[in-house]
C-alpha cells in the first residue's frame, strides 16, 4: 500500500486550494521548445499545465501522456518536501517528444542526441532538457507477436470459411474456430496490457530523471553514481495506468521481483561493487540480465536509503552537485563518508529488504548471512547498535539540517549501521 504519499500529495493539494491567489501559469516558451520544435516540425504540439508535448500520435494518446506527466511531477514535488530535498519549481512548461513508430523515435535519438541503444524505450536528454520516447505498441517484439497472433486469426477464419456452412455448429469446425479466435483475442488484449504498461514505466522513469535535474536536486554537467540516477528515477516508476502514487515511501513491484530473481538465483551485485562502478554490472553473461538486476538492485537499494537514511542521502546529493564527490574514482571513498562502512550497512539493508523475500533462507544469501550470523559475537546489549533506525523520511514541516551543509568527514555516530 502506498498510503504515505497519497496522504502527503492530498495535503499539498488542499494546501493549494486554500492559497489566496492562484499560482502564476508556467510560460511555454524555451529554449528546449524552440530546438525541438525546428527538428520535428511536422509533429502536434499538445500543451498541460507543466508540460508540451509533440507527437504524431493520436490526440487521446497525447492527452494521455501528458496526464502521467503531470501525475509524476506532483509525485515528485510531494518526496522532494518530505525529505527536505531543495527543489525548484519548473521554470517553463518541459519538453517532451513522443513518436508513434519506433524507427522515427531511433533516427531521431541518433541525429539529436547520438543516442544509438537500441533496448532503449525512451530516455532523457540533460543537454537538451527535453524527452524523447514511442509508442510501446511499435516495439520490435510486440509488433512480432502481433504480427504472429494476426497470422493464427486470419488462417483459423480460412479454415472456417473452407469448411462450408453445415460445419458452423458450436461442435463443428467453426465453433472450434470461434473458441480459437476468442483465445486469440485473449493474447492480443494482454500483449497490449503488458506493452502499455511497460510504456507508462518509461514515462515516469524518464520524468523523474527530467524533473531532478530540471528542479536542481541533480545538477547537469555533474557525473552522477549510475546506481543514484537510475535509482532515484526507479523510485518514480508507474506499474500501470492506475498507478498515480509514486514515490520512495512506496515500493516498485517489478523492480523488487528483479531483485528477488537475482537473490535466489545467487546474481546479487556486492554493494561495494554497486556504488562504485559507474556500469551495469551482474553475473548474468546477456545485456538484458545484467540490465534487469542492475535496475532493480538500485531502485530497493535508493528506495531504501530514502526512507531509513534520507539526511545522509540529501547529504550525499548535495556533496555531489557541488563537485566534492563527483570524481569516479572516489566512488566508494566518498560513500562511506557519508553512509559509513559499506559492509555493514549492506547487511542492514539486505536484513531488512530479506523480510519481504519468501524462502529467503535457503538461498545462497540467505545461507551465507544466517552463517555469518552464527559466527559473529553478540555485541553486550549496553552496547548494541540497533540495525534498523528509528527514523524514517522526515514529515513535511519538521525540522532537518540545512541543504546546503557540508558532509561529514567519517560517518556520524548511531547512523544506524551495525557490525
Amino acid at each position: 500500500m502506498r498510503t504515505h504519499s497519497a496522504i502527503l500529495m492530498l495535503g499539498l493539494c488542499l494546501v493549494a486550494q486554500a492559497a489566496d491567489t492562484p499560482a502564476p501559469s508556467v510560460p511555454s516558451a524555451s529554449e528546449a521548445l524552440d530546438s525541438t520544435q525546428k527538428a520535428v516540425p511536422q509533429l502536434s504540439r499538445t500543451e498541460s499545465e507543466h508540460y508540451v508535448l509533440l507527437s504524431d500520435a493520436p490526440l487521446d494518446h497525447a492527452q494521455h501522456v501528458t496526464q502521467l506527466l503531470e501525475s509524476t511531477l506532483k509525485s515528485f514535488y510531494a518526496n522532494c518536501d518530505a525529505m527536505h530535498l531543495e527543489a525548484s519549481q519548473p521554470r517553463h512548461k518541459l519538453v517532451a517528444v513522443l513518436f508513434r513508430e519506433k524507427s522515427d523515435f531511433a533516427a531521431f535519438a541518433k541525429s539529436q542526441d547520438g543516442m544509438q541503444n537500441s533496448w532503449a524505450a525512451g530516455y532523457y536528454s540533460p543537454t537538451v532538457d527535453r524527452l524523447v520516447m514511442f509508442d510501446a505498441m511499435s516495439n520490435d517484439t510486440v509488433k512480432q507477436a502481433m504480427g504472429k497472433l494476426k497470422n493464427n486469426e486470419q488462417r483459423v477464419a480460412q479454415q472456417a470459411r473452407g469448411a462450408g456452412a453445415g460445419a458452423l455448429d458450436a461442435g463443428g469446425v467453426g465453433g472450434q474456430a470461434a473458441r480459437i479466435n476468442q483465445q486469440i483475442q485473449a493474447q492480443k488484449h494482454e500483449i497490449a496490457s503488458a506493452a502499455t504498461d511497460s510504456f507508462v514505466g518509461t514515462v515516469t522513469h524518464e520524468a523523474a530523471h527530467q524533473l531532478f535535474f530540471h528542479s536542481g536536486v541533480q545538477k547537469r554537467g555533474v557525473t552522477y553514481p549510475l546506481w543514484l540516477a537510475e535509482g532515484l528515477a526507479t523510485g518514480f516508476e508507474a506499474s500501470d495506468t492506475a498507478d498515480a502514487d509514486l514515490g520512495f515511501q512506496s515500493d516498485n513491484p517489478k523492480r523488487r521481483a528483479a531483485m528477488t530473481e537475482a537473490v535466489q538465483g545467487d546474481r546479487l551485485i556486492p554493494l561495494r561493487v554497486l556504488v562504485s562502478k559507474d556500469r551495469y554490472v551482474s553475473g548474468t553473461n546477456s545485456q538484458e540480465g545484467e540490465l534487469k538486476d542492475f535496475y532493480g538492485q538500485s531502485c530497493i537499494f535508493t528506495m531504501w536509503l530514502a526512507r531509513s537514511r534520507p539526511t545522509e542521502l540529501r547529504l550525499y546529493l548535495e556533496a555531489l552537485k557541488q563537485g566534492a564527490y563527483a570524481m569516479p574514482s572516489k566512488r566508494e571513498e566518498n560513500f562511506e563518508a557519508i553512509f559509513g562502512p559499506i559492509d555493514s550497512l549492506e547487511r542492514v539493508w539486505l536484513r531488512a529488504e530479506g523480510r519481504k523475500w519468501p524462502g529467503l533462507a535457503a538461498t545462497p544469501w540467505g545461507k551465507r548471512l544466517n552463517e555469518f550470523d552464527q559466527e559473529t559475537p553478540k555485541p553486550d546489549a549496553a552496547a548494541k547498535a540497533t540495525a534498523e533506525p528509528a527514523t524514517a523520511a522526515p514529515a513535511p514541516g519538521t525540522t532537518a539540517p540545512a541543504a546546503g551543509t557540508t558532509p561529514p568527514a567519517a560517518p556520524a555516530a548511531g547512523s544506524g549501521t551495525s557490525r
